[in-house]
């Protein structure tokens, strides 16, 4: 049995734009045409078949298929009904989806290279956030709000977006540990010379990488630049020292600022009060 959600309100959407099915057949052929085919099995054990190649799939995997393939899915499980759902796309639908970037193609890229990916397993948690995008899709078609294609529309984005970031982070596990291992390292090192001049220039030497690569890290990770958070982080640790019988020139010395003035300016800027008021307000009184 097929059904296919289809609203005569909004023809544009779901005739040459964009379908979405709920699946529950034995074997299913489709043609080639053009149309971006995203298959999400939920449960039962299929075989999946591309020109001369076939896959096995299962329940969490989801199959995406370029436009002009032809392909056909079998159920290959009698204990129990093989059931997906199926978003369909054109290309131009694709490209007209809010905050379209080259970020949505990556499936596409990696679908179209010689080694053709087509299948991809996920696991519960990250299958289970894509099947709620697509119920809040089918929500969306089902009701008659205020601003219902521009909601689809984003609901569709979604989808999409999160497609490539999984399917991204599956195909390339050892660039995202290299990467949390970059993240650590400087971080670490940072936190070991505080004290010392820290430069861009020092750590991209440091860690044979380029000055850009760490502008990137920092800003990705933590929205700031490297001199802000090298900043944050002395300063977090003069505060705390403060609260300690150390004096104030001790303390700045210690974690890597020239001059009083500029601790000074950076400490208040930070914290709303200058050194001196927060070390009397904090300081521990001695028990005699």
């Amino acid at each position: 049995m097929n059904r296919l959600y289809s609203f005569p309100e909004m023809p544009d959407l779901t005739g040459e734009n964009f379908e979405l099915r709920l699946n529950n057949c034995t074997t299913r052929k489709t043609v080639s045409d053009n149309y971006y085919e995203f298959c999400f099995f939920s449960s039962g054990r299929a075989s999946f078949a591309i020109g001369s190649r076939k896959y096995n799939v299962a329940a969490n995997t989801v199959i995406l298929i370029p436009p002009e393939i032809s392909h056909t899915i079998t159920s290959t499980d009698s204990s129990s009904a093989c059931r997906d759902i199926t978003l369909r796309i054109t290309p131009g639908f694709l490209h007209s989806l809010p905050g379209y970037s080259p970020d949505y193609d990556y499936f596409i890229h990696a679908a179209g290279s010689a080694d053709a990916k087509y299948i991809y397993p996920l696991g519960s948690a990250a299958f289970h956030s894509i099947c709620s995008r697509l119920f809040d899709l089918l929500q969306e078609i089902n009701c008659n709000r205020f601003g219902k294609e521009t909601k689809i529309r984003l609901c569709i984005s979604e989808i999409i977006f999160d497609l490539n970031r999984i399917i991204y982070e599956l195909d390339t596990p050892d660039k995202m540990k290299e990467h949390l291992q970059l993240n650590n390292g400087l971080i670490q090192y940072i936190e070991r010379h505080l004290n010392e001049d820290l430069t861009i220039d020092q750590l991209a030497r440091t860690f044979y990488i380029s000055r850009s690569q760490i502008l990137q890290t920092f800003k990705k990770n933590f929205g700031i630049t490297v001199h802000q958070y090298i900043t944050k982080r002395r300063l977090e640790m003069c505060r705390k020292a403060l609260c300690q019988n150390t004096t104030i020139t001790k303390i700045f010395r210690q974690y890597g600022f020239r001059d009083y003035t500029s601790f000074y300016r950076a400490f208040k800027k930070e914290y709303g009060i200058s050194p001196k008021e927060y070390k009397i307000s904090h300081i521990q009184p001695v028990q005699i």
